[in-house]
C-alpha cells in the first residue's frame, strides 16, 4: 500500500517525483516477492518501471539502465497477467511493451487480440465483457476508455498488414500525450529539421532570397509574375514549428489543421491566422478552400494512401498562380539508417513499418500526385531527423498544379 501511495505521489510531481517513484518501485518489488499473488504489487511495479525507463533514456537512446527497467517491467506485467488474464490495463501495456520485440510478437498479438475481444464485449454490454478478476474489477472495466484505435494500429503492424492510414484516434492520442515535450524532444534530442528543409525548398522554387535589407527588414524577392503569396495551409501543423518559417516567406494568411488539441494549444502565437482541430481534409472545407501553398511536414508518415489528401490539395491550389504543394515523406530503408531493419517497400507503393509510421517510395508519391493533377518540380533526398542515433532518411517533394496540356516530368531530382 505504501508503494502504491508513493507511486501516485511520484506520478503527480513529474520530474521531481522520480525519487518517490524509485522508492515505490523498491517497495512494490519487495511486496511481489513476499506475496506473489498480490496483483497490485506486480501491476504497480510495471507502472513505476515505465516511468523510470523513460527517465533513464538519453537523447531517445536506450541505456543499460533503461533496458534493465524494461526487461523487469515486462516480467512484472507477465506476472500480473497470470493473476488477472483479462485485465485490460495489463493486456494493453504488455502488448505495447512487446510489440517491437520480434521474439515476443506472438505474445504481443495475443494480448492485443484479447484486449479487442474484451472491448467489443464491453461495448455490446454482453457477459463476455466481464473481467475474470472479480466484481469490483468489472465495474472499473465498464468505465474504461478503450484504446482500440491504438491497439488495432499496432496489431496491423505486427501482422504485417498494409493499412491505408493510421486511425485518427490513435494519432490524436499519441500527440496529445506528447505535446508538452514535443518541441524540445524533437528538435533537441532527435535533430528534427523538416520544417526548415521545406521552407528552403519553397524559397528556392519561388526565388525568395530571404536576405536582410538595411534596417533589419527581410526582403521577399520572388516570382514577379506570380504576385504575393495570399494564403497557405499547414496540414498537420502540430505545435506550429512551421508557422514562423512560413510567415517569413511573406505569406498573408496562414491556416493550420491538426487532430491533436494539445498540439494546437502550443501552436497559438506562432503566426497562424486560423487553427482547426480535425482531419487533414478539413483544411479544404468551404469557405477556406483556396490556397497558394499547401505544406505538410512529417505528417504523411501517418497516412499510407496519399491520393485523397493530394487530390484535395490540388483542388485547393487550382486557382492560385503559385499552386505549390510541398511535403515530406519517409524513404524506404537503407543501410545505416534508422529504418534499415524494415522489410522492403513495394517499388511503386508504401508500407506500414514496425515503427507504426508509413514509408513511401518516390515513384509512388510522384505517380499518385500526377494522377490528381500535380506536376513534380523537385525532389530532394534528406535526413529528416535522427532516431536512436541513426538518420531517418526521407524526401522533400515540391509539386505544382499542372497547367492544361503541361507535360509530365520534373525539373530537378536531387
Amino acid at each position: 500500500s505504501l508503494g502504491t501511495a508513493l507511486l501516485g505521489c511520484g506520478c503527480r510531481r513529474r520530474k521531481a517525483g522520480i525519487v518517490l517513484v524509485r522508492e515505490a518501485a523498491g517497495l512494490l518489488r519487495e511486496a511481489g516477492v513476499l506475496d506473489p499473488s498480490r496483483f497490485t504489487a506486480h501491476f504497480g511495479l510495471a507502472r513505476a518501471l515505465a516511468i523510470l525507463r523513460q527517465d533513464a533514456l538519453r537523447d531517445d537512446r536506450d541505456t543499460d539502465e533503461s533496458r534493465s527497467f524494461e526487461v523487469e517491467r515486462v516480467e512484472a506485467l507477465r506476472a500480473a497477467r497470470r493473476l488477472r488474464p483479462d485485465h485490460a490495463g495489463v493486456l494493453y501495456r504488455l502488448g505495447m511493451a512487446l510489440k517491437e520485440r520480434k521474439a515476443d510478437e506472438a505474445e504481443a498479438r495475443s494480448a492485443f487480440e484479447r484486449y479487442l475481444e474484451l472491448a467489443a464485449a464491453a461495448n455490446e454490454g454482453g457477459a463476455a465483457g466481464k473481467s475474470a478478476s472479480g466484481p469490483s474489477s468489472e465495474k472499473r472495466e465498464r468505465g474504461r476508455v478503450w484504446k482500440t484505435a491504438s491497439v488495432r494500429h499496432w496489431l496491423a503492424v505486427i501482422k504485417g498488414e498494409n493499412t491505408d492510414t493510421a486511425p485518427a484516434e490513435y494519432v490524436a492520442g499519441l500527440f496529445d500525450t506528447y505535446a508538452d515535450r514535443f518541441d524540445d524532444h524533437l528538435v533537441n534530442a532527435l535533430g528534427y529539421q523538416t520544417p526548415s528543409l521545406i521552407a528552403k525548398e519553397i524559397r528556392s522554387v519561388l526565388g525568395i532570397n530571404g536576405a536582410e535589407e538595411a534596417g533589419g527588414k527581410r526582403a521577399h524577392k520572388q516570382d514577379a509574375h506570380a504576385g504575393a503569396i495570399r494564403s497557405c495551409a499547414d496540414l498537420g501543423c502540430g505545435t506550429g514549428l512551421m508557422g514562423p518559417l512560413l510567415k517569413e516567406l511573406g505569406i498573408g494568411r496562414l491556416v493550420g489543421v491538426d487532430l491533436s488539441e494539445g498540439m494546437l494549444r502550443k501552436a497559438h502565437g506562432r503566426g497562424y491566422d486560423r487553427l482547426l482541430q480535425g482531419d487533414l481534409l478539413d483544411a479544404f472545407a468551404p469557405p477556406e478552400d483556396d490556397f497558394d501553398i499547401v505544406v505538410a511536414a512529417d505528417v504523411f508518415v501517418y497516412v499510407g494512401d496519399l491520393r485523397h489528401v493530394l487530390e484535395a490539395s490540388a483542388r485547393g491550389l487550382a486557382r492560385s498562380p503559385h499552386g505549390l504543394c510541398v511535403f515530406s515523406t519517409e524513404a524506404p530503408p537503407r543501410l545505416g539508417g534508422a529504418n534499415e531493419s524494415v522489410g522492403a517497400v513495394p517499388e511503386r507503393g508504401y508500407r506500414l513499418a514496425d515503427t507504426g509510421r508509413y514509408l513511401h517510395t518516390a515513384a509512388y508519391v510522384r505517380e499518385t500526385a500526377e494522377a490528381v493533377g500535380l506536376r513534380l518540380l523537385s525532389r530532394r533526398t534528406v535526413v529528416l531527423r535522427y532516431n536512436g542515433g541513426k538518420p531517418v532518411h526521407g524526401h522533400i517533394h515540391v509539386f505544382r498544379v499542372a497547367a492544361p496540356g503541361c507535360p509530365k516530368g520534373y525539373l530537378s531530382d536531387r
